[in-house]
């Protein structure tokens, strides 16, 4: 919530809030829906297991996202660094 405050106006963040819960409940559902319907020809235990390595991949990628992020936020920090003028 605290990234929705900070890129948001103030008469946006329940609109983000509600958008990233309805996001959350989505793909949970799908997750479960996904997983009953290959129970059937994969069996429950490879299908778990399946899911388990598509929340590994996208921990991954977000991982590597946020790395990136903050290495270029630091980056044009150090760039965007004011010079002072002392007499």
């Amino acid at each position: 919530m605290r990234l929705f405050c900070s890129v948001l106006p103030p008469n946006r963040w329940s609109m983000a809030y509600g958008l990233y819960h309805t996001a959350g409940t989505l793909a949970g559902s799908l997750g479960i829906f996904l997983v009953g319907m290959q129970k059937a020809s994969w069996g429950i235990g490879y299908a778990l297991s399946a899911m388990s390595a598509l929340l590994l991949i996208a921990l991954v990628v977000t991982a590597m996202t946020t790395f990136h992020l903050n290495r270029y936020a630091r980056a044009s920090d150090l760039s965007a660094s004011p010079t002072t003028n002392v007499p």
